[in-house]
């Protein structure tokens, strides 16, 4: 059975044999690691590889529920484009480099086979995780269990099996309910005709639910084959010194389904799969230097489309993401920091909750029903409500003058709250009050500073100087930061 199966990802696709994909890719990288341009030359090597299998696709006209590779494929250029942009930061020197590229970069290439071992491992060559090779090779040769102290790997079975039963929950909560729930009612007609505006929204909600089961259960399950292989562990929980085996942990259920925001959201879905377009594309198109923008976010989303196939729902669905990310930093900009230091927190965290998971159904209606009229007869179906939302909000934030409006009034909360800081025993509520979260602070750090140095006190002076220095050093500067500096010139 192995073997048919490795036999089907050898079989040509758009008239390429699939073994050109790893065999190529790995000359590339070997032959070209000193070049800075070789990762680009891979990925654009292996995405024309799948453009051909995705137009093949097309023309054949493949139904959804047939058994073919697609996904496997997918995977493969996963591990493909991974490797090679492993391979160029092994070039590069260490203080060029951000910590996962430390952690993850090639120094001495591998043999053929071996790059083949990793890109056809078979625990995850059907849906995955994505992971690098250095992963796999630490695996191989047991030095992924090295510890500092050795001690005997507990709980693999366990985790394994605990994900595999995770998994046929899932799968029977979709097989169970998913033929009640199929999306593709929002565009039948005699359905809508039984069904108004609001019972169809509710609908949705239901209907995304459990859409997502289906994905819960092959990425459960693939996990719980990753961990009884080994690939799980991950070292020693530091509280209670349990072994960890979340590695390769591609979905956490809790932080998709109560995800406050669109960022919380991705992150928690399909994990590897996004770390594997943040270091390879997120990262990699943002000039050095810069923070990542919209443009960075935009080009991911449309590499995600492309990477998913060729109907128009995927980039539909894409690009609607795209603003809904860049709406979720203008909220988180300009309206969370009124509720962090409130009685109301708890209201808004659940108004976050439930907004998120309504953006993002509407957002999957294009993803489910992929032709480009079905999936505005289904945006449609419930109204455009995801459309409307996102119109408004950008108006009111970049052309009705909202931002600065709200900008205005959290710049007087810090300036009171930064006066507070020294009149008095600084108090959580202060620092609160004045919107010190961690984001705020990271951009805002240079205005804080000219206020603590201006201040007059060589308290403020010495915390400005401490917290400047953290910066220089590509620390986080965070409300915590803050609150040590300031404390440790006031004892000095």
């Amino acid at each position: 059975m192995i073997d048919d199966f490795y036999s089907g990802l050898s079989a040509k696709v758009g008239g390429i044999p699939i073994d050109h994909l790893k065999v190529v890719s790995f000359y590339l990288a070997k032959s070209f690691s000193a070049y800075s341009w070789m990762p680009w030359v891979v990925m654009g090597f292996a995405m024309t590889h799948l453009l051909l299998f995705h137009i093949q696709r097309l023309i054949h006209v493949t139904p959804s529920t047939a058994i073919e590779i697609s996904g496997s494929l997918m995977v493969l250029i996963q591990r493909t484009t991974t490797y090679a942009w492993n391979v160029h930061d092994g070039q590069l020197k260490e203080e060029e480099l951000e910590d996962y590229q430390k952690d993850n970069r090639v120094m001495k290439q591998p043999p053929l086979l071996g790059f083949l071992a990793y890109t056809l491992y078979f625990p995850a060559i059907l849906v995955g995780p994505a992971f690098p090779y250095d992963a796999y090779a630490s695996l191989v040769d047991n030095s992924l269990f090295e510890t500092s102290r050795p001690r005997k790997l507990k709980g693999r079975r366990r985790a394994g099996y605990r994900r595999m039963v995770f998994g046929l929950i899932f799968m029977a909560l979709y097989a169970v309910f998913g033929g009640s729930t199929d999306m593709g009612f929002l565009i039948d007609s005699e359905w809508k005709k039984n069904h108004g505006i609001l019972s169809r929204i509710a609908f949705l909600q239901k209907s995304a639910v459990i859409t997502r089961c289906k994905y819960y259960a092959v990425w459960s399950i693939s996990e719980g084959a990753c961990i009884i292989s080994g690939l799980g562990f991950n070292g020693y929980n530091e509280k209670n010194g349990r072994t960890r085996w979340d590695r390769v942990r591609n979905i956490d259920v809790l932080g998709v389904e109560l995800a406050q925001n669109v960022k919380e959201l991705l992150d928690a879905w399909n994990m590897n799969t996004n770390v594997w377009l943040r270091s390879c594309v997120y990262k990699r198109v943002t000039t050095k230097g810069k923070k990542p923008g919209f443009q960075s976010t935009l080009i991911t989303f449309v590499t995600s489309a492309f990477w998913h196939g060729l109907p128009m729902g995927y980039y539909l669905t894409f690009i609607y993401g795209g603003f809904l990310q860049a709406l979720g930093k203008l909220v988180r900009k300009n309206i969370r920091p009124f509720f962090i230091d409130t009685s109301k927190k708890p209201l808004y965290d659940v108004l976050s909750i439930v907004t998120t998971q309504m953006l993002i159904n509407f957002a999957i209606i294009p993803f489910m029903l992929l032709g480009f009229k079905n999936s505005l007869k289904g945006w449609y179906s419930v109204g455009g409500y995801g459309i409307i939302v996102v119109i408004v909000a950008f108006n009111y934030f970049k052309y009705m003058g909202g931002t600065d409006r709200l900008q205005t009034k959290l710049k007087q909360r810090r300036d009171d709250a930064l006066e507070e800081l020294f009149d008095g025993t600084p108090t959580a509520e202060m620092r609160d009050k004045a919107g010190l979260d961690e984001e705020l602070l990271t951009r805002d750090v240079d205005e804080i500073m000219e206020k603590l140095t201006k201040h007059g006190t060589l308290a403020s002076r010495e915390a400005a100087d401490q917290i400047k220095d953290l910066s220089n050093e590509g620390k986080t500067i965070t409300k915590g930061v803050v609150k040590d500096a300031v404390n440790v010139s006031k004892s000095e």
